[in-house]
């Protein structure tokens, strides 16, 4: 175990606390402000500064400079300083790092040490107790002290914010005389703003606004701000909606250029003959009842001993080509971000919901992946290709079920032509999942709820969502789909990202099969094999102790995650 360094601490004690009675004073609030700023200053710069250099990056007026000279001489005294030929620079050794701050709801925050120097041998996030926050706020880039190590981990203090994530904040403004206070939304913004009554844009007591702080000094509960939007009540769906949208600064419009490329597309489906030509290939969708873009279509066809699968999806890269506007705008999006209400796409809707989306009776660019198996869900081949396809239905996961299980007649007769493929697709989908189970699968089955809004927006219920077998259908097809392209990926030797699920630390496998053990379940000491999380979880299916179980065994394996290294998928 390495010997812990000495850390530097000023003449008054312990960074940032007060003595106690009958001790020193601690340093006035001004000169531990300046002092952070310096350090701060020095840090950045990277090299030493003169006093005047140092008075000119500050902003300080010649009131200050006085005190701000008797600052710099205490930290020479110090040993923080390096103090040669009237400069000043950071000593070798000063225990001082810089780094994001992630502050949680509870006032304590921690900075991750990526930019630490390695002579500081910090291998985990360092923690920032209530109080040693130095006026940042979450995201923040900060420098920070170290103060001790406790239970192998490092406790700091914030000495200075070197840059703000934002200086823009959601919150709910409380009217007054000459001037209104906006609490922020996110009680990781360590301050409220005051607003002078002619920066308030007209907002009324309890609106919810985005406001912006005008200057930022350290230490200070009420900071100065401008309000610059009011967006209304906060109890409403659509003002909540444009809260979100605003705390996490997402893109939602478009810009000219991009709309005018987007408008400017040809909308004509033409044949080439880089494509097959599957219109004559009966293909459907099948998504929920209030979906709105149709990215992904199915179809099956017999074979002499087993079935065809085709997994057919929206080629948008025919449109959006590389480098042009509409790239660059969804590179900078990475995904639609989904509301009760609204939708804020990734592509503009002449895209998302029209060229792009696979809706019935129209010519649309695909990518396919044709997959042949055996009547047990043995794959036999794979193919892809670009390729046109025309969707026959756009079908819901409600009357697959109706179709495939509930065997409403009403709803048979009307999807006449689509009721033999369909319990094609089901006897398939039930095969495929029987392989899935044999090669170790672990399939959870934990429930989700469904809020359902009423006509005028507000909360009418809330219900567990169903998971039925047209939804287990499409889960398997896309299952399938993605393995074929990982397993052609992988041997044609295309660079490519891969979902990787490694195995779970054995640890937690012992401390879960203690408790499951605790709690009445036979559970054996496995080794924690693929196998045996399906053991445990078919022991549970049905018992008063199916969810905490379930629950805890999915807590007990390792997140999935996004490598360039094909590791293998555990679950």
């Amino acid at each position: 175990m390495t010997q812990r360094r000495k850390v530097f601490r000023s003449k008054q004690g312990r960074p940032g606390k007060r003595q106690r009675e009958g001790g020193k004073p601690a340093r006035h609030h001004q000169e531990a402000r300046f002092e952070g700023e310096i350090l701060g200053r020095l840090y950045t710069a990277a090299m030493p500064l003169s006093a005047p250099e140092l008075f000119a990056a500050l902003g300080l007026s010649k009131s200050h400079r006085q005190e701000v000279l008797g600052v710099l001489d205490d930290l020479c005294r110090r040993k923080i300083l390096s103090c040669k030929r009237d400069t000043f620079a950071l000593r070798t050794g000063v225990e001082l790092f810089a780094g994001p701050i992630s502050v949680t709801t509870k006032g304590y925050g921690f900075v991750a040490p990526t930019e630490a120097p390695a002579e500081l041998e910090i291998d985990q996030d360092v923690f920032i107790p209530p109080g040693m926050l130095g006026g940042s706020a979450h995201n923040d880039t900060v420098l920070v002290q170290l103060m001790s190590r406790r239970q192998g981990r490092y406790e700091g203090r914030v000495i200075a914010v070197l840059s703000r994530a934002t200086t823009r904040l959601v919150g709910t403004y409380m009217a007054g005389g000459n001037t209104g206070l906006v609490t922020p939304e996110d009680s990781r913004f360590p301050y409220n703003l005051i607003i002078r009554r002619e920066d308030s844009r007209g907002a009324k007591n309890g609106d919810a606004v985005l406001a912006e702080v005008t200057s930022f000094a350290a230490g200070q509960r009420n900071l100065d701000g401008i309000i610059l939007e009011v967006l209304g009540n906060p109890k409403d769906i659509q003002v909540q909606t444009e809260m979100v949208i605003r705390k996490f600064d997402l893109p939602h419009f478009f810009t000219q250029e991009v709309t005018a490329q987007v408008e400017a597309l040809d909308p004509e489906v033409k044949m080439s003959a880089s494509r097959t030509d599957l219109r004559k290939v009966v293909h459907v969708t099948i998504d929920g009842e209030t979906a709105r873009d149709f990215d992904d279509a199915v179809a099956i066809e017999p074979l002499k001993k087993g079935f065809r699968l085709y997994v057919s999806i929206a080629d948008v890269s025919h449109y959006v080509r590389p480098q042009t506007p509409v790239d660059g705008e969804a590179y900078q999006r990475g995904t639609s971000v989904y509301f009760p209400t609204r939708v804020i796409p990734m592509l503009p809707e002449r895209l998302s919901n029209n060229l792009c989306s696979l809706v019935p009776g129209e010519d649309r660019y695909t990518f396919t992946a044709v997959l042949d198996f055996d009547e047990h869900g043995n794959r036999l081949a794979k193919r892809f290709m670009k390729s046109i396809i025309r969707s026959k239905h756009r079908l819901t996961y409600t009357k697959v079920k109706q179709i495939l299980v509930d065997q409403d007649e009403a709803v048979r007769s009307r999807y006449a032509d689509m009721v033999e493929d369909l319990e094609r697709m089901g006897r398939l989908a039930l095969s495929l999942e029987k392989q899935r189970t044999k090669r170790g699968s672990i399939g959870f089955e934990l429930p989700e709820p469904l809020v359902v809004l009423g006509e005028d927006n507000t909360v009418q219920t809330i219900k567990r969502s169903e998971r039925n077998q047209a939804h287990k259908l499409i889960e398997e097809f896309m299952l399938a789909a993605n393995e074929a392209v990982a397993e052609a990926l992988e041997q044609g030797k295309i660079d490519s990202l891969y979902r990787i699920h490694e195995p779970p630390d054995p640890l937690k496998v012992a401390e879960f099969t203690e408790f499951a053990q605790s709690m009445g379940l036979p559970v054996d000491d496995g080794t924690g094999s693929p196998g045996w999380f399906g053991k445990v979880l078919a022991m549970a299916a049905g018992t008063p102790q199916e969810y905490i179980i379930s629950n805890l065994l999915l807590r007990t394996m390792q997140q999935a995650r996004y490598s360039p290294h094909n590791l293998g998928h555990f679950g």
